[in-house]
C-alpha cells in the first residue's frame, strides 16, 4: 500500500476557502492607511477654514483691536498662541537651544521704578501737586 503526502489545506492555499477578506499573515493589505509622510486632509481643510473665517471676520486688524479690547481677551488670545508652537523642540550639536528667561519679579520692579521716576520727574517739575 502507497502512502500519500498529506497536505495541508488553508485559505491561503485553496482558493474555495480564501476569500477578498481574509487576512494572510505576512501579506500586504491593498488599503493599510495614509502613507508614511501625505498630510491628513482633515488638518489641511480645517487649517483652510480657519484662515477663510479669519479673514472674513476683519483679519489681523480686527483681531488686535479685539485682544486690547479687554485683558481678558488678551490671555485667550497667548492660550492660543501657545496652542500653536511645537510641542518638542530637538537642537543638535551644532546649533544647541538656549533659553534666555527674565524674572518676573525683576520686570514688575523694573516697571514700577520707572513709574515711580517718571511721577518723581514731574512732581519735580510742578506738573503734579
Amino acid at each position: 500500500m502507497e502512502q500519500s503526502k498529506s497536505k495541508v489545506i488553508t485559505r491561503a492555499t485553496d482558493p474555495f476557502l480564501s476569500n477578498k477578506t481574509s487576512i494572510v499573515k505576512g501579506d500586504k493589505r491593498a488599503m493599510s492607511g495614509r502613507p508614511k509622510g501625505v498630510p491628513n486632509k482633515y488638518n489641511r481643510d480645517m487649517r483652510k477654514t480657519w484662515l477663510q473665517v479669519f479673514e472674513e471676520l476683519g483679519g489681523t486688524d480686527r483681531m488686535i483691536a479685539w485682544a486690547n479690547a479687554d485683558p481678558k481677551h488678551l490671555s485667550i488670545f497667548y492660550k492660543g498662541c501657545l496652542m500653536l508652537l511645537p510641542k518638542t523642540i530637538v537642537g543638535d550639536e551644532d546649533n544647541p537651544i538656549t533659553f534666555l528667561m527674565k524674572d518676573a519679579a525683576n520686570s514688575a520692579r523694573e516697571k514700577f521704578d520707572a513709574i515711580l521716576n517718571a511721577s518723581a520727574a514731574k512732581i519735580i517739575e510742578g506738573q503734579i501737586k
